[in-house]
């Protein structure tokens, strides 16, 4: 096998890793997939605590500690509608869909991921998603969600 399918291949395995650890909420497990430093991109937001960047891979469980118990837990949904893998990239197209605790409503949205993965460890992830409708769902005001 060559260089180049070497990286398609790690970065396919580690990124099926990373999804199936996502769906399974496994906080730690899905911090264990990060390298030490990291790039990670989640569009930030005075109102939800748990967005914004972070450089470093001990910072990740904390994002995810944050947000889930703003859902209910076993009622989430994630649907993966195209991966695209090229070397050491990674973008996934899907939908979220969780119900808010807080309001009961149902938060469903897009989302694009783009991953770079080195030797099997997510070295920069950037998450887009509709953070209007996420505002919307939370019912938020100044305060977002409580």
């Amino acid at each position: 096998m060559g260089k180049d399918a070497m990286k398609i291949q790690d970065t396919r395995s580690t990124k099926v890793q990373l999804l199936e650890r996502l769906g399974a909420t496994g906080t730690e497990s899905v911090q264990t997939l990060f390298a030490k430093n990291i790039g990670w991109f989640v569009p930030d937001s005075m109102a939800l605590s748990w967005v914004g960047p972070r450089t470093k891979c001990n910072q990740v469980a904390a994002f995810f500690h944050k947000m889930w118990p703003h859902f209910e837990p076993g009622k989430s949904e994630v649907r993966v509608d195209k991966v695209l893998v090229k070397g050491e990239g990674a973008v996934i197209i899907g939908h979220f869909t969780q119900l808010v605790t807080r309001t009961g409503k149902k938060l469903s949205t897009l989302l694009v991921m783009h991953l770079r993965i080195q030797e099997g460890e997510v070295i920069c992830l950037h998450l887009y998603e509709d953070t209007l409708e996420i505002a919307r769902t939370f019912d938020m005001g100044a305060r977002g969600p409580q």
